[in-house]
This record gives C-alpha cells, structure tokens and sequence, in this order.
C-alpha cells in the first residue's frame, strides 16, 4: 500500500494504472452522490480523483468481479487513468483534474464491493436508490 500511496501522490498526467492499484471511473453526478453516500454511512472511502466529467476511485487489484453497472469504467491494471497535480508547493495547476478525497496513508484504496452496490443502486433505471 505505501508504494501505491507514494505513485498516486507523485504522479500526474495520464499514468498506466497498477499494478498495486487500479481504478473505478464514474460519471461526475453519479460520483459525487457515491461519496456523499459513502461519506453519511462511514464507509472505507479511498482516494477519488477528478478528471473532466468523470471522478475515478482508486480500488485495490482484482476489484473487477462482479462485473461493473453501467455507466462505470472499470481500470484493471495495464490501462490508463489521468490523475491530477498533487495539492501543494510547486503545483501548477495546469494539467486538468483535482483531488476530490487526496490519498491517505491511513486510507488509499475505496472498498470496492461497497462502491459497487452504492454505483449500482445510482445508476439509472435500478430499482432501488442510495
């Protein structure tokens, strides 16, 4: 975990993701309702990144069963993410993105199994709402 906490803090721009981390990318409207949900029930909630109109969860590897729901872009190891300038001295600020949740050491990876049923119960035409 401290190598995937030391990536994610330093790297910026478009990055391979993995391969001790790998990512979940949702709509921005659907994102943030995740972690406001997420957040009210004191859930495992990891690093989020922004990038344009999609949020991106930092999931640990092997998070890709079961299949994701609509809408959500599962990022196994060996594909790409862009992840945003860590906040601090010497940041630009001009690549795009921010940091919704920086990453934590006490705290790096979302529970994947809990953003699933909070993605899946937030995409629209599910019976049921988060």
């Amino acid at each position: 975990m401290r190598e995937t906490l030391v990536f994610l803090t330093t790297a910026c721009g478009p990055v391979r993701v993995g391969p001790e981390w790998e990512a979940v990318l949702l709509p921005a409207d659907r994102a943030r309702r995740a972690v406001d949900h997420l957040v009210r029930r004191e859930a495992p909630l990891g690093a989020v990144f922004a990038d344009g109109p999609v949020w991106g969860f930092v999931v640990p590897p092997g998070s890709g069963t079961p299949v994701w729901p609509d809408g959500a872009d599962y990022r196994p190891a060996g594909t790409r993410v862009t992840l945003p300038v860590s906040p601090g001295p010497g940041s630009t600020g001009s690549l795009p993105g921010r940091w919704v949740r920086y990453p934590a050491p006490d705290r790096v990876f979302t529970a994947p199994l809990l953003l699933h049923q909070v993605a899946t119960a937030l995409t629209p035409g599910t019976e049921a709402a988060a």
